[in-house]
């Protein structure tokens, strides 16, 4: 009975082995007729039916290049791209000419504010006009005027805060200076 257990499970091992080795034509092919036990076979797989569909991109985001952000998406490259203007000014809700409040040099000097990448900004409204640094918070401008110029002197030193007004839409900055309201466009 002994050798009878042996012969049964030699007889066993070898259908498994058969078994394990001799696969359908469909999926697996020799390479060679005469090839080495344990030689390397190609395995073919039937993609007939695998799905030909490219994933949509209708949802993905697209940059053109030169395209401008949205408003307020890059607030401080908008506002360092060049400089602004003076384009009018309001004296107690009305508007006055440019020249009669700052006076005939503006034609000479210009009238315009420069925000600069180091935060730091300088407006100039003919001979008047101040200096300082500015910070950019929730979409607002927030001026720290240092130094004011009233066209007496070179300069007093001051420590004065201005928010300033900024209309993406209109395109433009407008802050209070000189008891008058300074309006700004590119």
């Amino acid at each position: 009975m002994k050798h009878f257990i042996q012969i049964f499970a030699v007889i066993v091992v070898i259908a498994l082995l058969t078994s394990c080795s001799s696969t359908s034509k469909d999926t697996e092919k020799n390479t060679s007729a005469d090839a080495p036990a344990g030689a390397a076979t190609e395995v073919y797989i039937d993609v007939t039916d695998a799905p030909t569909e490219v994933p949509s991109t209708e949802n993905t985001p697209t940059v053109v290049e030169g395209e401008k952000t949205p408003a307020g998406a890059d607030d401080k490259s908008e506002l360092t791209a060049g400089r602004w203007n003076l384009t009018a000014v309001y004296r107690e809700g009305e508007q006055k000419s440019i020249a009669v409040q700052y006076g005939s040099v503006i034609r000479e000097t210009g009238a315009y504010i420069r925000f600069n990448e180091d935060d730091t900004f300088e407006c100039i409204l003919g001979i008047p006009g101040c200096k300082g640094t500015y910070a950019v918070e929730n979409g607002d401008v927030v001026l720290h005027i240092t130094t004011k110029y009233t066209g007496k002197n070179e300069g007093d030193a001051c420590d004065e805060y201005e928010t300033v007004k900024w209309d993406h839409e209109a395109g433009t900055l407008s802050f209070d200076f000189f008891g008058v309201t300074n309006v700004f466009t590119k």
